[in-house]
């Protein structure tokens, strides 16, 4: 299986300038492992936003997820910035 950290690590080494933005895999409990890397400008994840919790008309619960990646970004990104 390709892909992970480790993987967007080494390719995005010999790049320098160039940023990335990562969808596969990513969710809540990885998040800020990705954000915390220079070469990741953002994330993206159908985590966020399910099939499944459309269709069950979960909204709470997409709000929920929303606001939990946005707190995750705060903090990382927050940190980077100081």
């Amino acid at each position: 299986m390709l892909g992970g950290l480790k993987t967007l690590k080494a390719i995005a080494a010999p790049y320098g300038d160039v940023k990335f933005i990562p969808t596969g895999g990513i969710s809540s409990k990885n998040l800020a492992d990705y954000l915390s890397l220079p070469a990741v400008h953002a994330c993206g994840g159908s985590w966020l936003v399910a099939s499944k919790l459309i269709s069950a008309g979960e909204f709470a619960e997409i709000t929920r997820l929303t606001e939990e990646a946005l707190s995750i970004v705060r903090q990382v990104r927050g940190k980077q910035e100081e």
